[in-house]
């Protein structure tokens, strides 16, 4: 048996994208037609040029035309906190869990700790009581770790 999903996050090498004026705009999982710029609201359109430098027309193209889903959190954090559910490069399951069965592309982790494992595994129901937020956690698990 074996399970395959694509990674949602790319290492951008060649292309040069500036990112947006701040303006404090949130969206979480807004669908969009991959492919199609007017399918973004006016107020997320100058985010276009970093979609299209991921390059989905030339890596994919039996994506184009089906629905993606953009996040963007233009929140003000402090320095110590993070923003969604961890700090630093990370991304969210698309939704499959299978009970001991690993992906056969993981996407590739940066930092992981014994209380981001807890956290994600509270978030797909295998832990009865919520675990304290991996950011308030992060620094106690590595005194232990030490």
């Amino acid at each position: 048996y074996g399970f395959t999903y694509p990674v949602a996050f790319m290492v951008l090498d060649q292309a040069r994208i500036t990112f947006p004026r701040f303006s404090r705009v949130s969206v979480n999982m807004m669908p969009f037609v991959m492919g199609r710029r007017r399918s973004l609201p006016w107020n997320l359109q100058h985010y276009w040029p970093m979609i299209q430098a991921c390059g989905l027309e030339q890596k994919d193209p039996g994506e184009i035309g089906k629905i993606g889903y953009l996040t963007v959190d233009e929140q003000e954090i402090e320095e110590d906190q993070t923003t969604h559910r961890r700090g630093g490069l990370h991304t969210d399951s698309p939704g499959v869990h299978i009970p001991g069965l690993q992906p056969s592309a993981p996407a590739p982790c940066l930092r992981r700790s014994p209380s981001e494992d807890r956290w994600d595994a509270w978030h797909r129901g295998d832990l009865a009581e919520r675990p304290a937020p991996p950011s308030r956690a992060y620094a106690r698990d590595r005194e232990h770790e030490q």
